[in-house]
């Protein structure tokens, strides 16, 4: 007696989070053909045929011929049928059933066909473990990344071929290629998680951050009003986006230089430092000459296109006296050997670094031969020794 059997394979999906829309497992494992085998109660094949299978597809109902047993009443027959979804180098990577279905007398009333629960059986189907990497990322708008997974057997061995599944949590930041695991940054900023999980269920994240360009700088700390020659407060100066964000990723160098003010004053200490998490330290710098409306220019090196950065105005006030002992040495040709109107050259030392330029007068007199020397010595800022000339005079003249 001629029956049929309708049958309705049902594929799994993954979804790793409810905000997330769920991804069918077919798409992630391709197939050509599906086994179809019908056992009858005995044992009996009933039916063994292959079917071509849409790879695309999520489901499909198919109706098989099937020829009754001679006991098969009115309502048919029952048997169980199992399904074996096999891709084209003849892997079977799906499986169904068995499950018991109805074949049908023909002509009998359709009815809904019977769903056939499919799970994944090809590599890696024994996974316990998978590890994404990398771990965390960070990058503007426009920048790639490939991730990767290594999915492990529950003794920790390397399961190789597993098909995984890359998704993101936020696309309109991050899109990831389902099995490729190539994402692309998008948008201003913000953060996302990029999963990787096998058919199986098992799943691990990656942290990807997108932040936004910079566009500008901006001094969290200004300069202060010091002495001419002391080290400044520190000057802090951050890499900022067009929230004025500081862009914590900004790498690279950044220098100031010194406006304003005095003329012929110079800007000491170290004027051009590594940019770290976005900001840019700058701990030493100094001023060498007293005078107010002295503005810092902070120059971005590393970022092509952001503008210079100018500070508030600031003053600088007259350098102390030294009180840390006797502040200057000088070398040179004895006193009492100079006579009148003879010259010698003669250096000056500092026991510590000048603190602006400095220009020093040495009069020293010497009783025995009646005379007068002097001599003018320029000591450069920041500098410890400078050199001048000795001149001997008679006694008593200017």
């Amino acid at each position: 007696m001629a029956g049929a059997v309708q049958l309705r394979p049902i594929f799994g999906a993954v979804q790793v989070s409810e905000r997330m829309a769920p991804v069918q497992v077919s798409g992630l494992v391709e197939f050509v053909r599906v086994r179809v085998v019908l056992l009858r109660a005995n044992g009996d094949t009933a039916v063994s045929r292959v079917v071509e299978f849409p790879a695309d597809s999520q489901s499909i109902a198919l109706t098989l011929p099937v020829v009754l047993s001679a006991n098969a009443g009115s309502e048919g027959e029952t048997l169980d049928a199992s399904l074996r979804f096999v891709n084209a180098a003849g892997d079977t990577v799906f499986r169904g059933g068995p499950i018991p279905v109805q074949a049908r007398v023909s002509g009998a009333p359709t009815t809904t066909p019977p769903e056939i629960p499919v799970t994944y059986s090809g590599p890696g189907a024994t996974a316990a473990a998978i590890a994404i990497a990398p771990r965390t990322v960070s990058g503007g708008a426009g920048a790639t990344v490939t991730f990767g997974a290594t999915v492990r057997d529950a003794q920790g061995g390397t399961l190789t071929g597993t098909p995984v599944a890359f998704l993101s949590s936020d696309t309109t930041l991050v899109q990831v290629g389902l099995r490729t695991g190539v994402a692309t940054l998008r948008g201003l900023k913000g953060q996302a998680m990029v999963y990787a999980t096998t058919l199986t269920g098992q799943r691990d994240s990656a942290s990807v951050t997108v932040v936004a360009p910079p566009s500008h700088l901006g001094y969290l700390t200004q300069p202060a009003k010091v002495a001419a020659g002391t080290v400044l407060p520190a000057v802090r100066v951050a890499v900022l986006d067009a929230a004025r964000d500081t862009v914590r990723g900004a790498v690279g160098t950044m220098r100031v230089a010194l406006t304003g003010g005095t003329t012929g004053a110079v800007l000491g200490g170290t004027t051009r430092v590594m940019v770290e998490g976005g900001v840019a330290r700058f701990g030493d710098l100094m001023v060498d000459r007293a005078g107010s409306g002295y503005r810092l220019v902070a120059t971005l090196d590393s970022v092509p296109g952001v503008p210079a950065a100018t500070s508030d105005t600031f003053s600088i006030g007259e350098a102390p006296l030294p009180s840390n002992g006797p502040p200057l040495l000088y070398v040179g040709t004895e006193v009492a050997s100079l006579g009148v109107g003879r010259t010698a050259p003669i250096t000056a030392y500092l026991s510590n670094p000048a603190r602006e330029t400095t220009t020093i007068t040495l009069r020293s007199r010497s009783d025995s031969i009646a005379q007068w020397t002097t001599a003018t010595i320029a000591i450069p800022f920041n500098g410890t020794q400078g050199t001048g000339t000795l001149s001997g005079r008679a006694r008593g003249t200017t």
